[in-house]
């Protein structure tokens, strides 16, 4: 698997790709801020700051716009989850020394995986088949780091 990452023509700073993961994890929840506003100004009912979770969880019924929010929230929890398994893989491997073009071909993986696979979440007609290839693609890179690393442990 290191071979396929240090030959990822996209290198990317690891540390860096964290700091992007997590700014994708955002932009679904900020897609649906407007979307949320409009749905609920059409059912007469006011947009409150105070209470905009319990708003957002309200409209999640069965019409489009609350599946599409559905969705928009599914995406948007996706990414914090993501971030639990790579960050812990990312530092994993800069404190094992893995080699730097191993690491950062991994992280330039991840993040080209996480970019198609936001953008295959956010626009509803796309097959969830795609989505689920760009998933497996970011998560295998996560595990490929942990292996790196586990493989460069000095047993004691």
């Amino acid at each position: 698997m290191e071979a396929i990452f240090k030959n990822f023509p996209l290198k990317i700073n690891p540390i860096t790709s964290i700091i992007i993961q997590l700014v994708l994890t955002f932009i679904p929840h900020l897609y649906r801020i407007p979307i949320l506003r409009k749905k609920l100004k059409n059912e007469g009912k006011p947009y409150d700051v105070a209470h905009s979770r319990a708003l957002s969880e309200t409209a999640l019924d069965n019409t489009p716009t609350g599946q599409y929010l559905a969705q928009l929230r599914g995406c948007h929890i996706n990414g914090y989850e993501s971030l639990i398994y790579y960050t812990p893989a990312v530092l994993s491997a800069l404190v094992m020394k893995v080699p730097s073009d191993v690491v950062k071909g991994a992280a330039g993986l991840f993040i080209v995986s996480r970019i198609i696979f936001t953008a295959i979440y956010m626009i509803p007609a796309l097959n969830g088949k795609l989505r689920t290839v760009m998933f497996v693609i970011g998560i295998s890179a996560a595990i490929g780091l942990l292996i790196s690393a586990a493989n460069r442990y000095d047993y004691y």
